[in-house]
């Protein structure tokens, strides 16, 4: 090769080196500086992407539905809360506190019926008779439960001592009854009578005296419908939260189950496929193909100027 045509050869070098770097500077701030970095590639979906479906849509508008009722059923429940502790505490100033607590945690709060308790079945409260045999009439004797009696009357709530003689029947006096919750709809329930029983009062009823029957009885009615309330509230509450859990399970369900589709879809599509293994993760892309076409033509080009 004669010296020109080295000299011509480097000076062709240089001049196309110096004429891309001047192309480079001119399109400054469009992506290329010293090389293009927009990606060149084409750019292809990786088997771990997830789509939104419809039917996931579906799951997570139905999400933000049940907690905008949870929440609404959250806050009936603390104001159901609060209004009993209220009304507890007004009720307390007219009852001794151990029928404070037989009358609204255990026949309230449990909504039972008057048959729920010994007091109501002669056969759990055997009367003494009197011994045919004895010598002494006066002497008496409490005749012995059955097996099947005990077992029976086991099962059963016991009123506080002073309302034994009272709950469920009148005494000698002529008061009580109280129990008044005979069906389902009415379980609960207590007679208003029962606020004009003296003998119920507490130890400090005096500082109490202004205070009358009525708003006793309405305490005790409104405090039994604010529990239903409030218990209401409460499963309501629990049971959207239940919902809630089940349908995030629905959602890892249905992504599960595309991203299963998808695989199987792609092993059948791409089986032949070189690159397919390079992409399992995060963004992939195709190896870029060479252009033989413009490679050639770039060669030819090159030799003819020599």
């Amino acid at each position: 090769m004669s010296i020109n045509k080295c000299i011509y050869m480097l000076m062709l070098f240089f001049g196309l080196l110096l004429g891309q770097n001047l192309y480079a500077q001119n399109l400054w701030g469009t992506g290329y500086y010293q090389g293009q970095m927009a990606c060149p590639y084409e750019p292809r979906t990786s088997r771990s992407a997830i789509n939104n479906t419809d039917e996931e849509k579906e799951e997570r508008k139905k999400i933000a539905e049940l907690k905008s009722e949870a929440k609404l059923k959250l806050n009936q429940k603390k104001r159901a809360e609060d209004k009993v502790e209220y009304l507890r505490k007004k009720i307390e100033r007219y009852f001794d506190s151990s029928v404070v607590e037989f009358l609204l945690d255990t026949h309230i709060e449990g909504a039972k019926k008057c048959d729920e308790y010994r007091t109501a079945h002669s056969r759990c409260n055997p009367q003494p008779v009197a011994a045919g045999s004895s010598t002494d009439q006066s002497a008496a004797v409490t005749p012995v439960m059955s097996d099947a009696d005990k077992v029976f009357c086991d099962g059963l709530s016991d009123p506080p001592e002073l309302l034994t003689k009272k709950w469920n029947t009148k005494d000698v006096g002529g008061k009580g009854g109280y129990c008044v919750g005979n069906s389902k709809s009415n379980a609960g329930s207590v007679s208003s009578s029962i606020c004009s029983d003296t003998s119920l009062r507490p130890a400090d009823a005096p500082k109490y005296r202004s205070a009358n029957t009525s708003e006793c009885s309405r305490s005790l009615s409104e405090y039994r419908k604010k529990r239903i309330e409030l218990a209401n509230a409460a499963d309501k509450e629990e049971r959207l939260t239940q919902e809630i859990e089940d349908r995030r399970y629905a959602i890892s369900d249905i992504r599960e189950r595309a991203r299963i589709e998808r695989e199987y879809s792609q092993r059948d599509t791409e089986s032949d496929c070189e690159d397919c293994d390079d992409y399992d993760n995060g963004y992939s892309s195709r190896r870029p193909k060479r252009d033989w076409m413009s490679t050639a033509v770039n060669v030819v080009g090159g030799l003819g100027m020599l």
